[in-house]
């Protein structure tokens, strides 16, 4: 398919130590966790960047210095529920918010992790 760049091979540090398993909790480590598939988009610094082709829009910042910055939690998991950001923006076909399947606790600690970040 190669259309949609999930976690791109050469982006892994192979010579990573993993942890063994990962606290479930509405928390910003367990939103970093679960936040490791916005990078193939969104990339490693969650900064975002150009389109991946012309008949999208830029790619967003989803860090507190983007929008994100400004939203609330709920804010953040209504976007991601129903589409529309709190300033009445539709997101992008290309963001694929339809096909999560997050809990709001998940959600929750998601933007925990991305509302740290600078």
């Amino acid at each position: 398919m190669n259309q949609f760049p999930l976690l791109p091979a050469k982006m892994i540090d192979h010579n990573a130590i993993y942890k063994d398993t990962v606290q479930v909790a509405a928390t910003a480590g367990y939103g970093g966790y679960l936040a490791t598939t916005c990078t193939g988009c969104h990339g490693p610094n969650m900064k975002g960047g150009p389109a991946h082709n012309e008949t999208e829009p830029a790619i967003p910042d989803i860090t507190s210095t983007g929008h994100l910055g400004k939203w609330k939690d709920y804010d953040f998991i209504a976007a991601l529920r129903t589409g529309k950001t709190p300033e009445e923006k539709q997101l992008a076909d290309a963001m694929p918010w339809k096909s999560f399947t997050y809990t709001d606790d998940e959600l929750k600690a998601i933007y925990l992790y991305l509302h740290q970040l600078k």
